[in-house]
């Protein structure tokens, strides 16, 4: 399922859309001295928030089918890295060596980098810089286990996918996957962040400046008007605060 925040964006921006569209019923009477409050400016503000919302949505698009490859990378990567482990695990190696292998490998097995996604097979927003750091994480571990198994002369299987040079190969295939994965999941983060400034942001958002222009209609026809009932009927919901940059 979608996060809460995620699903309400959209209802966000129509009900914003819905104000601006009452208050252009007022015609002149509406000319409140606060500009953040003109209609020329919040219908600039939805248009802008808008089109961040959907670039952004574009952006997870667009990432969804690396961000799936990488997925499927790191599953096969951990069924390699357990038939590794057992295999250093029925050598003569140093006990040490064998029990910070396992150590390793636990750490590896118990990051949860599967990506959630959303009812569409999207990926989850909320989870999606969560997996990211996940990721970024496990390659980094295997690269460990990679030197403790080269820095051990016992580790020699016959089996050519846990060879040594195999294990490189996989090692360098992951980080490149990983890297080419990392821009367009920046780029998505950078996208949501930048949308939520539009609606979150104290002052100047979405949200605060729908919150003035009830209190301004309230006082230009009286809190009991339609007019005012027209607009306060409206709810934007507020998710987080955010303080302009």
């Amino acid at each position: 399922m979608a996060s809460r925040s995620e699903t309400g964006i959209k209802t966000n921006l129509s009900n914003y859309r819905l104000m601006i569209d009452r208050i252009t019923e007022f015609g002149t009477n509406y000319n409140p001295s606060n500009v953040l409050l003109l209609k020329t400016n919040m219908t600039l503000q939805w248009t802008d928030a808008k089109t961040l919302h959907e670039d952004y949505l574009t952006a997870l698009e667009a990432a969804s089918v690396p961000m799936k490859n990488r997925e499927t990378k790191y599953e096969s990567l951990k069924k390699i890295v357990i038939k590794s482990i057992n295999f250093f695990e029925s050598t003569t190696a140093n006990r040490l060596a064998i029990e910070k292998a396992r150590g390793i490998v636990k750490i590896m097995l118990g990051y949860n980098v599967k990506v959630q996604r959303l009812e569409d097979g999207t990926p989850d927003p909320k989870h999606i810089s969560n997996s990211h750091q996940s990721y970024n994480e496990v390659i980094n571990r295997f690269f460990e286990l990679l030197q403790l198994y080269i820095s051990n002369t016992e580790y020699a299987p016959n089996e050519n996918a846990i060879k040594i040079t195999e294990l490189q190969t996989l090692y360098t295939d992951t980080e490149t996957l990983n890297t080419s994965v990392n821009g367009v999941v920046a780029h998505a983060i950078q996208l949501r962040h930048d949308r939520d400034h539009a609606l979150y942001d104290i002052g100047p958002g979405i949200i605060d400046v729908s919150l003035a222009c009830k209190k301004y209609v309230r006082s230009l026809y009286g809190p009991g008007s339609d007019e005012a009932k027209s607009i306060t009927e409206i709810t934007l919901t507020r998710f987080k605060k955010m303080w302009p940059v």
